[in-house]
Order: structure tokens, then C-alpha cells, then sequence
């Protein structure tokens, strides 16, 4: 099993869901977007890649990508949500 280094500072809440960006300490893919767990939105139909900054920061040569981790949701995270909407994503 792969061990995950999380990234403390970014984390997308996203229809509710939080997803904290993460890398392998040992790389099981070449291509970070095939664990990515918002590659469908990301890639998208265009291949914009929109949050490719976010993943692939210049301070390191780790290839990082989100995973959905719900240990991440905290009081300041939900400070900033909508529950209702929060609970309505989840079933």
C-alpha cells in the first residue's frame, strides 16, 4: 500500500467532498493524474487542465495529485460551507 505525504495547505471542498492534495513516497503510476481523484474534472472535455497549477508546484519535483480525505474537514472548513448542500452531495 502506498504511503500518502499530504500537503497541510491545500484543500478543495468540492459538491461537498474535501479533497487534500497528496503525493506517493513511492510512486506506484508515472502519470499523477490516473490516481488523481478530480482527474474527470480536470481533464474535463477540453483538456484545460484548470487546477494543474495547484497540483504541480515549482517548490518541489514531486508530482502531486488530490485524493479525497475526509480527514481533512475541520471546523474552518466548515465554517465556509453549506451544509445542506454538503449533506445533499453525500447521498
Amino acid at each position: 500500500m502506498a504511503e500518502f505525504l499530504k500537503d497541510p495547505n491545500t484543500i478543495l471542498v468540492i459538491n461537498g467532498k474535501p479533497y487534500r492534495l497528496v503525493a506517493t513516497e513511492k510512486p506506484v503510476s508515472f502519470c499523477p493524474c490516473d490516481m488523481c481523484d478530480l482527474s474527470d474534472l480536470c481533464a474535463g472535455k477540453d483538456d484545460t487542465l484548470p487546477l494543474y497549477p495547484l497540483c504541480s508546484p515549482i517548490r518541489t519535483k514531486t508530482s502531486f495529485f488530490f485524493m479525497e480525505d475526509w480527514e481533512a474537514w475541520n471546523k474552518q472548513i466548515s465554517d465556509f460551507c453549506d451544509l445542506s448542500k454538503c449533506q445533499k452531495a453525500l447521498k
